[in-house]
């Protein structure tokens, strides 16, 4: 093991390889192995040519105690209510809120320190995942659930194309890309993680989003706010609910879909794709 400083509790230590997503969370999905990394080249990579996408920073402590808490927690949590794709709403979950919120976190800051964006504003919350002492203050999660988006003909096309020649993709990435184009519809069954830019912040100058955290039909915000009435834009005009210490919620359909909330890059990939084949 290499020694250097935890990304975590900040200690100079031998370092350990920390999963950017829990290995159950991928192991749930069998019909779907292909992720999306915007720093990566090519950005769609096959989950097996990934080795599960960890990334070396991580004291064993921190990865083995302190942080395996929380994805213990989360796996029973999805398992029990994310998995299966929600055709009715509200959806009704029970929650434990300081443990939901710190490994909602911790997943942001592990997603933003492999992307390279984002890792500063969120390791000034390292304190909080690793004990969970002091909620941070304007950090709120929103939470909603996300619905299929119908498929323009051009889009089924390039879709199809894009199966049948991609050659990034493994053999279930082309079916299951070729099984979308031929439903007509892009489901709202991925794992996703992005910045989370679901308005156009430069209306909002009080908003600073943090990140988008997608799993199958629930989508899951963080948003740093200076000003309580930007959360009025996500729940009044978006549909999101805020989650809270209480630990219930009735989770609803919020105003993103498929194509516009979980997988931006997917669909540009897809649209470009005939351009790409002739450069």
């Amino acid at each position: 093991m290499k020694k250097g400083i935890c990304a975590y509790c900040g200690r100079f230590k031998e370092l350990t390889k920390e999963h950017i997503f829990p290995k159950f969370l991928y192991e749930s999905l069998p019909e779907y192995d292909s992720m999306f990394f915007e720093k990566s080249k090519p950005k769609v990579r096959s989950y097996k040519e990934m080795f599960e996408p960890k990334i070396p920073d991580v004291c064993e402590d921190c990865n083995n105690n302190k942080l395996s808490r929380l994805d213990s927690y989360a796996s029973k949590f999805i398992k029990k209510y994310c998995l299966k794709i929600v055709t009715s709403e509200p959806k009704k979950i029970f929650y434990n809120y300081n443990l939901l919120f710190r490994w909602l976190l911790k997943v942001s800051y592990n997603s933003a320190r492999m992307c390279d964006n984002l890792s500063l504003l969120l390791e000034v919350h390292c304190p909080y995942i690793l004990t969970g002492l002091k909620e941070p203050d304007y950090i709120a999660i929103l939470a909603g659930l996300i619905k299929s988006s119908p498929l323009s003909l051009k889009e089924k096309m390039n879709l199809k194309e894009m199966g049948k020649r991609n050659g990034h993709l493994s053999d279930n990435g082309k079916k299951y890309i070729l099984k979308i184009a031929d439903s007509g519809y892009f489901p709202h069954e991925f794992i996703r993680i992005t910045n989370s830019y679901p308005v156009n912040i430069n209306s909002y100058p009080g908003i600073l989003p943090l990140k988008h955290i997608a799993i199958k039909s629930f989508s899951f915000l963080i948003l740093d706010y200076t000003n309580k009435k930007i959360l009025d834009v996500f729940i009044n005009d978006l549909g999101y609910v805020r989650l809270s210490s209480e630990g219930y919620a009735e989770i609803p359909f919020c105003a993103q879909d498929a194509i516009s909330s979980l997988t931006p890059h997917f669909l540009l990939h897809a649209r470009e794709y005939k351009q790409q084949l002739k450069m």
